[in-house]
């Protein structure tokens, strides 16, 4: 079942991702496709066994998975016998890599201790709570299914079973939160004996109903400066109790760094089920339609699922190398000498100088410390505008 190396170098080590669209009921801040009809999710699990056979005729390369990932949505919802499913034809057509990261998201809601011990037998190691909050009214805001107690219930049941690989999600800036909130939400990771934390500030994307009550003034957004706050606050009490930042909002225990999503901030190869999932190859990149009837019917009619491409031209992958690097582990010196200024001392003594808390490095790389990580999109647009496109 399981292969331990590159035979060639025309095979590819990729990471895998399954996007499950069914939830229980809509997050009012979520933009993520899903939909809240359930009785599709058996027709879903065969054409998404079609989509990997369909995608298996048309790309001709032998390719070694050492990372899946099942996101959403709620993959929680789908029956053990649905994964059953999906892993034997994973298993018929990839190479799985020796102690491959595989990874299911899961609603604290929607946990069942035996599906959690079925998950396991399939070769899930990894499971990534949605939690968002511990404090209830929080919680009853972000329109979310379960209760704090419910979480703490789901994650205990997890550790019970035997996963070794807990991670959680939490959100800052809910209206009305205060930084005594923020702090009790976080002094529960010290106690939960997790090995991996994300934190998101809470946005307000278009076309969700927290938007909508935004621009009708039902509610308002924090002050940036309290929500500052409580994001350099998470990253000084995070480090006190043993997790190592990696990234912008990810944070995990030494050897405990999340392996696929490093994939997408690398540009390493992944590919993408189910609908609007997105796939990346070779400078390519490549989404399915965001639509789960049309998803069916293209799969039905043997085609793969894709509504649209793009290819990375130098222009486009620079700035991608730009935004991911400095969310990431920094840019190195050579990379901005490449695409901006020869004259390294210049650079650091107009650009970096003026904002160096900003920076927690400034050598052969600049890396962001957490003030700038904070200011991360001013910073991303001040290189983007120095480019010197005759360079590229």
């Amino acid at each position: 079942m399981y292969s331990n190396q590159i035979q060639s170098n025309e095979d590819i080590i990729a990471g895998l991702y399954f996007h499950i669209p069914f939830c229980v009921q809509k997050c009012n801040y979520c933009d993520f496709y899903s939909i809240t009809k359930l009785n599709n999710i058996d027709l879903f699990t065969s054409c998404l066994i079609k989509e990997l056979e369909l995608f298996h005729k048309q790309f001709n390369k032998k390719i070694y998975v050492d990372t899946i990932f099942f996101g959403g949505g709620t993959p929680s919802l789908l029956h053990p016998s649905n994964f059953e499913k999906i892993f034997s034809k994973i298993h018929s057509i990839f190479e799985i890599q020796h102690n491959p990261e595989i990874t299911i998201e899961a609603n604290p809601g929607t946990i069942d201790i035996k599906y959690l011990a079925d998950y396991k037998q399939f070769g899930i190691n990894r499971i990534s709570f949605g939690v968002q909050s511990f404090n209830d009214k929080e919680l009853k805001f972000l329109n979310r299914i379960h209760s704090s107690n419910q979480a703490i219930s789901a994650i205990e049941y997890a550790q019970k079973i035997g996963f070794e690989n807990i991670s959680i999600d939490l959100i800052f800036g809910i209206p009305g939160q205060t930084l005594s909130d923020w702090k009790r939400n976080l002094e529960k990771i010290n106690k939960l004996d997790i090995e991996h934390l994300s934190i998101y500030n809470l946005i307000f994307e278009e076309n969700t109903p927290l938007y909508k009550k935004l621009i009708t003034g039902k509610v308002r957004q924090l002050n940036e400066e309290i929500e500052e706050e409580m994001y350099i606050h998470s990253v000084d009490y995070l480090e006190a109790i043993g997790f190592e930042q990696y990234e912008l909002s990810n944070f995990a225990k030494r050897g405990y760094n999340c392996k696929h999503n490093i994939k997408y901030w690398t540009h390493q190869p992944y590919f993408g089920f189910g609908p609007s999932a997105h796939s990346y190859y070779n400078r390519q990149r490549y989404w399915n339609y965001k639509n789960l009837d049309l998803y069916f019917k293209m799969i039905e009619n043997n085609n793969l699922p894709i509504e649209d491409k793009e290819v990375l031209d130098n222009y486009k992958f620079i700035i991608e190398r730009i935004m991911l690097g400095l969310r990431y582990d920094g840019l190195e010196m050579t990379f901005i000498s490449d695409i901006i200024t020869n004259d390294k001392n210049q650079f650091i003594e107009q650009n970096i100088l003026p904002i160096k808390n900003y920076f927690r490095e400034i050598s052969d790389k600049i890396i962001l410390s957490k003030y700038g990580f904070f200011k991360i999109n001013e910073i991303i647009l001040k290189l983007i505008n120095q480019i010197d496109l005759k360079k590229i």
